[in-house]
């Protein structure tokens, strides 16, 4: 039987990306001998991955909220329900030879239902366990069932909503300096640009994964 695809399966395949990526930027970043990135691209790749990185956010709490609802049963049709009806209200079928041997064993079982009264008296006597303590585990285990089925639509998408929020960050973080102090430190800026442009891929298809894998939760 094929194993199914786990919440941290995509999480460390999309974290052996993004390592690949760094490693790739850095590389080039160090082996570039001039600017790349002039103002104007670099204020648009940073503010186009806040903008996006918030976009992401958002459709994972619409997903989430979506997937969380508890699912309602089927009600049964009419037609089902008055079919049912009309069978419960059909008399049933016993003769009257079958009526009199009943009855006959119901005096019987009276008779002997007389001798065991010490018995009855007895098990009577015998500790009974109070109504609150069956209700508080029935009350624990029906409040598991209901939270379990949301936790686990819920888990997939922690990843790349925490992964939306680095990336969100960080770019939210250097885009004053797109104009100023990345132009200098162009190292820098060259490597950051490249790995948002790389690993945006990667994080939108860890997104829609993400998403896919909790709606075919049960």
């Amino acid at each position: 039987m094929a194993r199914r695809i786990q919440p941290s399966d995509l999480a460390t395949m999309f974290e052996v990306y993004v390592i690949a990526v760094v490693l790739g930027a850095l590389k080039t970043a160090l082996d570039n001998t001039v600017p790349w990135y002039d103002a104007t691209a670099t204020f648009w790749a940073y503010a186009t991955t806040f903008i996006g990185s918030i976009g992401i956010v958002g459709v994972l709490a619409l997903s989430a909220a979506a997937l969380a609802r508890p699912r309602e049963a089927p009600l049964a049709s009419p037609g089902a329900a008055v079919s049912g009806a009309s069978h419960s209200a059909r008399p049933p079928k016993a003769t009257m030879a079958r009526t009199d041997q009943e009855t006959e064993d119901l005096l019987q079982s009276l008779e002997r239902i007389a001798g065991f009264d010490k018995d009855a008296e007895f098990l009577l006597e015998a500790p009974k366990a109070g109504p609150g303590t069956a209700a508080v585990p029935a009350a624990v285990e029906a409040s598991t069932r209901g939270r379990s089925p949301q936790r686990r639509v819920v888990v997939p998408l922690i990843g790349p909503a925490v992964a939306a929020t680095v990336f969100g960050g960080i770019s939210a973080a250097l885009l004053p300096g797109s104009g100023g102090y990345l132009q200098t430190m162009w190292t820098l800026n060259t490597f950051f640009v490249l790995v948002f442009a790389y690993a945006w891929g990667g994080l939108l298809a860890y997104t829609a994964t993400s998403i896919f894998l909790a709606s075919a939760e049960p």
